[in-house]
C-alpha cells in the first residue's frame, strides 16, 4: 500500500522528534549556544532591527538566550501568538514578563500586547523537526510557519542540531523553503539563495 504524502510526513515527525529528544541536555545546551554565536554573526541578523524569533520549548534549539541578546542590544523582538483558526499572531515583547504560557505550554505573549506588521519583519527564525541542505523544513504539523513565511518577503533561517538535517523530505507546493539552516556545525545557505 502507498503511503500518502501527510502519512510520510507524519512517520518523519515521530523519527525526527526521537533523534531529536536523543540529544542529552547538556548538549542541547552546548550545541544551542554553537548555535547562537554563529546566527549572531551573519550579516543578515547583524543588519536586521526587527527579528522574530520562536520561544523554545522541550527539545528544540534553545532561544531564550537569543532574545535575551537581542533585547539587550535594542532590537525589535517579536514572537508569535496561536490565535483562531490556526494562524499566528505577531507580538513585539520587551522582556520575558511580556509571556504567557499557552494550552500547549508554550511562552507566547501576552494577548493585550499590541499586534505587528509582519511586513515590517527583518529576520523570522523557524522552528522545525527535520531540515534538508536545500531548505526544506517539516514542522509539526500545524502549517503555522508555512502559511506565515508565505505573507512575507523577511529572511527565514531555520535553526536546527546538526543531526535534524537530513537528505531528503516529503515536500510540497505549500511548503516554505527557508533562506538559511543554522546548526552547531555551520550556516547552510540554501538553495533559494543561490
Amino acid at each position: 500500500m502507498k503511503t500518502t504524502l501527510f502519512q510520510q510526513k507524519q512517520i518523519l515527525r515521530e523519527k525526527a522528534l526521537r533523534v531529536r529528544n536523543a540529544i542529552s541536555k547538556i548538549d542541547q545546551k552546548k550545541y544551542s549556544e554553537k548555535i547562537l554565536k554563529l546566527l549572531l554573526s551573519m550579516p543578515v541578523l547583524q543588519s536586521s532591527s526587527s527579528i522574530h524569533t520562536y520561544v523554545s520549548k522541550d527539545s528544540e534549539v534553545m532561544t531564550h538566550q537569543l532574545i535575551y541578546t537581542l533585547l539587550e542590544r535594542n532590537i525589535n523582538v517579536i514572537c508569535p501568538r496561536i490565535q483562531k483558526h490556526n494562524e499566528l499572531g505577531h507580538s513585539t515583547i520587551n522582556s520575558f514578563n511580556d509571556f504567557k504560557k499557552n494550552k500547549l505550554g508554550i511562552l507566547e505573549p501576552k494577548e493585550e500586547l499590541p499586534s505587528f506588521s509582519i511586513n515590517d519583519l527583518d529576520v523570522i527564525i523557524v522552528p522545525g523537526l527535520a531540515f534538508t541542505r536545500v531548505g526544506n523544513r517539516i514542522g509539526y504539523g500545524g502549517g503555522f510557519y508555512d502559511r506565515f513565511l508565505i505573507k512575507t518577503n523577511a529572511v527565514s533561517i531555520g535553526l536546527a542540531f546538526d543531526k535534524q538535517v537530513i537528505n531528503k523530505l516529503p515536500h510540497n507546493k505549500d511548503d516554505s523553503i527557508l533562506d538559511y539552516i543554522v546548526t552547531e556545525k555551520e550556516i547552510i545557505k540554501t538553495e533559494k539563495n543561490i
